[in-house]
């Protein structure tokens, strides 16, 4: 028997011959790592820049719309006739890219109150209708340019082309 806290423990450790190829496994694996990583940075960067040109390219398309004698720029929220240039509010610009869409035909309460008022805040009974005479007093510098109330339907863009 061995008396307690009177032991000694010799370590000993083996020097290990280092071997030189596991070091170069291990910068040809880091080396690869970070080209791979790179690569995919680069096609990332590559795919995010095709992306932004088409839409680019379809924002450039859209950025201006005619309607009678005004160019339409929903993005800036204006009309142009010429030199003179018209402001309008969010709404304003909503209502006006709905009927666009769609001119000359006949757009229901309804669907304008669904596509400019469903995600984006309260609807009030006559916000159509105050916003519709906003927009008919800005539009009644063209003459080729009316919105028509059609009653107890909605309302129609009429663009006459003849003036």
């Amino acid at each position: 028997e061995l008396p307690n806290k009177c032991y000694k423990i010799n370590v000993f450790f083996l020097n290990k011959v280092q071997d030189k190829y596991n070091k170069s496994a291990l910068l040809v694996f880091i080396c690869s790592a970070l080209l791979f990583f790179y690569l995919i940075f680069k096609w990332l960067k590559f795919k995010r820049s095709v992306s932004v040109s088409k839409r680019d390219t379809v924002i450039h398309s859209e950025e201006k719309q005619t309607i009678g004698h005004f160019y339409f720029y929903p993005k800036q929220q204006k009309l142009v006739k010429a030199s003179h240039e018209i402001s309008l509010s969010k709404k304003e610009c909503e209502i006006l890219t709905v009927f666009i869409k769609r001119p000359n035909e006949i757009i229901t309460r309804d669907e304008l109150t669904k596509e400019v008022w469903e995600d984006h805040g309260v609807f009030v009974g006559r916000s159509l209708d105050t916003y519709i005479s906003k927009l008919r007093k800005k539009l009644k510098v063209d003459e080729s340019i009316q919105i028509t109330n059609i009653h107890g339907v909605g309302y129609k863009l009429e663009l006459n082309h003849y003036n």
